[in-house]
């Protein structure tokens, strides 16, 4: 196939009305850029984000940065939001194996839509193909993020990516990877196959290798099981709990990335004490027993955001 030429920086101009474009380069997937008056008082100052990631703990992910930066419009700017299009049989991100096979094809359609409005809505560009190609690869350079964070995405990372920006690139994982546990497409699972009472979420540096980059930091104790000491019936609904403190992390990170940048420095954070940052009554939300309503888990706002 014939490559298109193409200029990204004219491509990501706001126009009078959304509009979506496909590559012909690019297997799957589009990029959807915002009207101009989408949220036209969108902030453009602070620490360049990028946020790639999917499904509900995406969502969650997606809304604390956002909320993030309407308190502290000169702290950050979300750059755009690279996501799965998972009712494309063509996208190669491992819908059978993931989080998405708990869903029927609608409800897999929602979400998808859910997490792109929640982008355009809030000025920002939307992507869903692949991401080791050279298009993506100019959306990148023209993003020109400072960190990228991802969280529930299903295609795996190249170096082009996870070495671009300054601050590093992270992924949140609902396991404990320090221990081994859970590595892979179905860490909840291969927890409760270990038979495990309780787990955490993982905050690791993304490289060439599924969940195998340098662990930063991990969250506190989060209880998996039921009142009567059993794992809940919907496997969902834990991927619901253990996934609800991806926002508080997120933020943390963000901080600890924001206070080093302060100091004019740039690198890769290697430590967060999460356990620290997330208050008592936090914890002890996360240590209640599992129930099987999602609902049950949304946690109070982040300390910043209050």
């Amino acid at each position: 196939m014939k490559t298109q030429k193409i200029d990204i920086t004219e491509l990501l101009k706001p126009a009078e009305k959304r509009k979506v474009y496909k590559d012909q380069t690019v297997e799957w997937g589009e990029l959807i850029i915002p009207g101009k008056n989408a949220h036209p008082e969108k902030n453009h100052e602070g620490l360049r984000v990028l946020f790639i990631g999917s499904a509900s703990p995406g969502l969650l992910v997606m809304e604390s940065l956002k909320k993030y930066e309407l308190k502290y419009p000169d702290r950050i700017n979300l750059l755009a939001l690279v996501t799965d299009m998972p009712t494309c049989s063509k996208a190669r991100i491992s819908c059978e194996k993931r989080i998405w096979r708990f869903f029927t094809v609608g409800e897999k359609q929602n979400l998808f839509d859910d997490i792109k409005e929640s982008a355009l809505s809030f000025g920002i560009p939307c992507y869903s193909g692949a991401i080791k190609c050279d298009f993506f690869r100019q959306l990148l350079y023209a993003w020109n993020p400072e960190i990228i964070i991802m969280c529930c995405f299903g295609q795996l990372v190249d170096d082009v990516i996870f070495n671009y920006p300054a601050y590093g690139m992270y992924n949140i994982h609902p396991s404990d990877l320090a221990e081994s546990i859970g590595v892979g497409t179905q860490p909840v699972e291969h927890t409760i196959k270990m038979g495990f009472s309780t787990t955490k979420v993982t905050f690791h540096q993304v490289n060439e290798i599924m969940d195998g980059g340098s662990i930063i930091g991990k969250s506190p104790l989060i209880n998996i099981k039921s009142s009567n000491d059993a794992y809940p019936e919907k496997v969902l609904t834990l991927y619901e709990k253990v996934c609800s403190i991806g926002g508080w992390m997120t933020l943390d990170l963000i901080n600890a990335v924001l206070d080093k940048r302060s100091r004019g420095e740039k690198g890769s954070i290697d430590y967060v004490d999460f356990e620290k940052c997330i208050p008592d009554d936090i914890k002890k939300l996360l240590l209640a027993p599992a129930t099987c309503d999602g609902d049950n888990y949304t946690l109070p706002l982040h300390g910043s955001l209050t």
